[in-house]
Formats: C-alpha cells, structure tokens, sequence
C-alpha cells in the first residue's frame, strides 16, 4: 500500500510517500521499494509520462511493450 501525502506540495514543493508491505510473502520491501520508485518515474520523466497519458487517453494504441522498452527489459 502506498500512501501520497499531498499538504505540503503548494507551500513546500513535497510530497510525502508512506509505503507499507502488507503480504510479505508477496514482495520483499526491496521489491516493493523498486515498484514504488518505477511507477513514480513514469509521472517524474517528460517521455515516460507519455505513456501513461497514452494509457489513459488512448488505450487502444497502447503497447505495453513500451513500458518495458522505457524501463530496459527484456521482452518476451
């Protein structure tokens, strides 16, 4: 569970980030720490964030291929 914590973010220019492994059997926190920090990247980098505007503006020419491409994983 991650959790944005958005009151400073006019006043302060932050946000705070809580994130919580609920299942550990699931993730290790390094596992979770790394899908926290992708997902974050894709609203943080210009081209990245094209993709997740593609997503939601226009799903059907989306490829989630890109998404790998962008993060530098193999595709299968």
């Amino acid at each position: 569970t991650v959790s944005y914590y958005t009151e400073l973010a006019e006043s302060k220019d932050l946000v705070l980030i809580r994130g919580d492994v609920l299942f550990t059997s699931k993730l290790t926190d390094s596992e979770a720490k790394w899908l926290v920090e992708t997902a974050q990247s894709f609203y943080l980098n210009d081209a990245r964030y094209k993709l997740v505007e593609r997503f939601n503006k226009d799903a059907q020419d989306f490829e989630f291929k890109d998404v790998l491409r962008a993060l530098d994983m193999p595709i299968l």
